[in-house]
């Protein structure tokens, strides 16, 4: 996605996130992307790593999405999103 604005990418990579459209969601990510998930303790890094790790989310909370977006700000190539990220837990996941 290379000269692609940034806080459109962001709001690509939410609306891909909330449709369950993995594929295009990591479409908008690069090969050697880090993600780092305080919450959980989690670290991937890489493209596939990240793809396995939405896989498991999806079935772990199959309804999961972002909303209540309460914040964008945008500052150069850096974008900070607000929101609430929310899902309920399969009953194979109890």
């Amino acid at each position: 996605m290379a000269g692609s604005d940034p806080a459109t990418v962001v709001d690509q990579f939410a609306d891909a996130y909330n449709s369950g459209a993995d594929d295009k969601l990591l479409s908008l990510c690069s090969e050697d992307i880090l993600v780092v998930h305080h919450n959980r303790d989690i670290t991937v890094n890489g493209k596939d790593a990240f793809g396995a790790l939405l896989a498991t989310f999806k079935e772990a909370f199959p309804d999961k999405h972002f909303e209540n977006r309460r914040g964008r700000y945008v500052d150069g190539d850096k974008v900070i999103v607000e929101h609430t990220w929310t899902g309920t837990r399969s009953e194979e996941h109890t």
